[in-house]
């Protein structure tokens, strides 16, 4: 029995269960692996399996407890780098009716500088069942609104592309296809860089490469399969979202009262 206890840690830790299997969400997964763009995630203050705040206010004692602050009419609460009216970099969580961090938005700038001259990272999390996952990371300032990831949206191409293997054919697809693959972006308002959308919406020449698409190649690439490409890669890439996408049992979940998705409060924006 000993042997199996280390040898199932011994496989969690190589990777060899999935994160699921080894007691751990994709949403800390995630949140793990991107801590440290996140103040003091870790040092006293984290997330549980099932999305609730978690907070250890012994170990919030030792970073000094000004760098905590609880609005109590939101229920908003904020958590910088220094004491709070002083940080240089804070989070802002957002708890859902049941308590469960909904979304955090991360600002460089003091805490009144509530304008996108700074750039703002929300990343929200969304829930299946009792279990948190990583929905989506958006990056937000005047100049460069860009969608890191968006899980559900990912789900969706993923499967497209699977069913629609035309949509692949020369690598610029069908009228079709290319209209369906931008309706699921645009329904999950996955946000492009400027240097993107100033682009004609003529096939773009590039290639595939391991990194991801090459511009200025042999190889025709319409801009919404490049576009549905690139957020594919970008989520098969990035800890806990891949898990997510992987997990098979958390998208048997179909009830929807407890299938919610919080609003990232960008509903008026549109994809490409």
């Amino acid at each position: 029995m000993i042997k199996f206890k280390f040898l199932f840690l011994y496989l969690c830790m190589l990777g060899g269960f999935s994160n699921f299997a080894c007691g751990e969400s994709s949403c800390e997964t995630y949140l793990k692996d991107v801590a440290g763009d996140i103040p003091h995630y870790g040092d006293f203050w984290s997330i549980k399996g099932d999305g609730s705040f978690n907070l250890d206010k012994t170990a919030m004692a030792e970073y000094g407890r000004a760098s905590y602050k609880k609005d109590d009419e939101s229920g908003d609460i904020l958590i910088g780098e220094n004491p709070i009216m002083n940080s240089k970099k804070f989070v802002k969580i957002t708890l859902d009716a049941n308590k469960r961090v909904s979304k955090m938005e991360i600002r460089l700038g003091s805490i009144g500088d509530y304008d996108l001259e700074n750039e703002l990272k929300v990343i929200t999390l969304g829930y299946k069942g009792e279990e948190c996952y990583p929905l989506s990371k958006e990056r937000m300032s005047k100049q460069k609104p860009f969608t890191d990831f968006n899980t559900d949206a990912c789900r969706e191409l993923i499967n497209y592309l699977e069913k629609n293997k035309e949509a692949m054919d020369c690598k610029c697809g069908t009228d079709q296809t290319n209209q369906a693959l931008q309706k699921i972006l645009d329904i999950h308002h996955i946000l492009s860089p400027p240097w993107f959308k100033m682009l004609d919406k003529k096939p773009l020449n590039a290639m595939e490469s391991k990194n991801g698409w090459l511009i200025n190649n042999h190889e025709q690439l319409s801009k919404p399969l490049w576009r549905a490409l690139m957020l594919r890669e970008d989520c098969l890439r990035t800890p806990g979202v891949k898990a997510a996408l992987d997990n098979k049992d958390l998208w048997k979940v179909k009830s929807a009262d407890v299938d919610k998705k919080p609003s990232n409060g960008n509903d008026v924006k549109k994809g490409i």
